[in-house]
């Protein structure tokens, strides 16, 4: 399977104003090439730490698959297949880097991505999803992510899937963004996008603090309609959040990259 991976700027109402310092629009401001392959992506209990840069933040993500159709050299559809969670783990400062695609991949499991997937066909209401996620530090665990609320979510569904046809065709190289049709060619018209929809807003404690080696990271997406939030919360409080079905669940340490092999 040919694939590769994106992610989109700013598709969650003031996200990208608060981690980013970059002015909001109506909608997403575009999309960053992560990998061709899967190469970043890792389901592993460990994840790299990279080795530059500074002020490195967790992103819990849902994550979208993609089936990508062409006409020509353009793309004419893409449509989503299934869906889970993932960790879209950000540079936030790297010396003499503009384009955004530099501090979001940086090697070899640089991102999470929960191995169980909900399919598309079986989600008739995408109006209920939501994920919230944890920082465990030094013994003590903190939330970091709001729970995401999907009327904050600029584009999602058939909207999104709309955008992304016109964003994959027509975004231009120019300040912290890279042009995507030639990367579609040099990779082989990929038929298969793997896509990070864009992480919800920080805790007060989480934006002030940044990720530092054997921090654990907890990622939980699931059904408003099943799990309120506070339902949600209490089952990972008393440790019993992997017991309940049709909840994802992604876990993963971050380690220093020379302690990785």
């Amino acid at each position: 399977m040919n694939s590769i991976t994106m992610g989109v700027i700013g598709n969650y109402a003031g996200h990208l104003s608060g981690a980013e310092n970059v002015q909001e629009n109506e909608h997403p401001s575009g999309l960053f090439v992560i990998d061709h392959n899967a190469s970043s992506l890792t389901t592993d209990a460990i994840i790299h730490y990279p080795t530059k840069g500074e002020n490195i933040d967790i992103e819990p993500e849902f994550v979208i698959e993609y089936d990508i159709i062409y006409e020509g050299e353009q793309v004419s559809q893409v449509r989503g297949r299934r869906m889970t969670i993932g960790n879209d783990i950000t540079i936030r400062q790297l010396k003499d880097e503009t384009k955004i695609s530099a501090r979001k991949s940086w090697g070899k499991a640089s991102k999470g991505v929960y191995s169980q997937w909900w399919s598309l066909d079986s989600l008739t209401d995408l109006s209920d999803i939501s994920l919230i996620s944890y920082i465990e530090t030094n013994g003590e665990c903190h939330l970091a992510t709001q729970p995401l609320e999907t009327h904050q979510i600029k584009l999602f569904g058939a909207a999104l899937e709309d955008w992304l046809v016109t964003t994959l065709n027509n975004q231009g190289s120019h300040g912290m963004f890279d042009q995507l049709l030639p990367q579609l060619k040099a990779n082989g018209y990929p038929t298969t996008l793997t896509l990070f929809t864009g992480a919800p807003n920080y805790t007060d404690w989480g934006k002030t603090y940044f990720l530092q080696p054997d921090d654990i990271m907890h990622i939980i997406g699931y059904r408003t309609s099943e799990y309120d939030h506070q339902e949600v919360m209490d089952l990972f409080a008393s440790n019993n959040i992997q017991a309940v079905p049709n909840i994802l669940y992604l876990k993963q340490k971050m380690k220093d990259a020379e302690l990785v092999s």
